[in-house]
């Protein structure tokens, strides 16, 4: 999936609504340039349980950590 780039309107929103749905099959997950944050980024953590298949997961670009 490929949300990268601002596709997320509301991004915690977004998180949120894929929290409550597990993707057992999501490979791939791309999520740059959403204006996540440190608190997006932790839910995302904590929804990582829900993807068992996930290799890969970009968050570049979210304001995440110390810049």
């Amino acid at each position: 999936m490929d949300a990268s780039d601002g596709e997320l309107a509301t991004p915690r929103d977004q998180i949120a609504r894929a929290r409550s749905r597990p993707a057992p099959r999501l490979q791939t997950l791309k999520l740059g340039g959403n204006s996540i944050g440190d608190s997006g980024a932790a839910a995302i953590a904590g929804s990582l349980q829900h993807v068992p298949r996930l290799q890969t997961l970009k968050l570049g670009g979210n304001s995440i950590g110390d810049s």
